[in-house]
């Protein structure tokens, strides 16, 4: 009978790594642009089997990335570089094959995991607040309707066409 060992202590892993997903820029995004997707991880991952990103879309058109490896940024980070192609729709990640150092399969992310494409120009419909014809020293209200939200910057711009006779209005800001 050998000695007891005392004093020694180990730990037990039984617990999936869970995962926070970043992106490089705000969305949404239209054609041709490259969006860093970042996974960061609550614990050392191992090195194998690397993380592998799916990106599932809705509505279907725009073609679904399957089972790409991330790119290892380090121990607890992970990276994919991601083209956006033409078409509109909400991306899902999914990740899945990557484990920690205990080999616990990764939980895959339930929040801040889908992504919007937008690649249909915003249209307006333009209303006055008086009805024409006009003359010399009218003031008129004109308003803007966007089918879409619209971002602050850059500000909206509109230019009047004075056309027969009538002098143009150049491109200023809308408020």
């Amino acid at each position: 009978i050998g000695t007891p060992i005392t004093n020694k202590t180990f730990t037990v892993d039984n617990t999936s790594p869970t995962v926070t997903l970043g992106y490089s820029s705000n969305g949404p995004y239209k054609q041709n642009d490259t969006v860093l997707i970042t996974a960061t991880f609550n614990e050392a991952m191992a090195t194998s089997p690397v993380p592998k990103i799916s990106i599932n879309w809705s509505p279907t058109g725009i073609s679904n990335v399957t089972t790409q490896d991330m790119t290892r940024k380090s121990s607890t980070e992970y990276e994919y570089s991601y083209t956006v192609p033409a078409g509109n729709g909400t991306g899902t990640i999914t990740l899945s094959s990557g484990t920690d150092l205990a080999g616990n399969v990764l939980t895959t992310p339930t929040s801040n995991n889908t992504f919007t494409v937008d690649n249909t120009s915003p249209t307006a419909a333009i209303g006055y607040d008086l009805t024409g014809p006009y003359k010399q020293g009218d003031i008129v209200t004109i308003t803007a309707t966007f089918n879409e939200d619209m971002i602050t910057s850059p500000v909206p711009k509109i230019a009047i066409d004075g056309g027969g006779g009538f002098a143009d209005t150049i491109a200023t800001d809308m408020t």
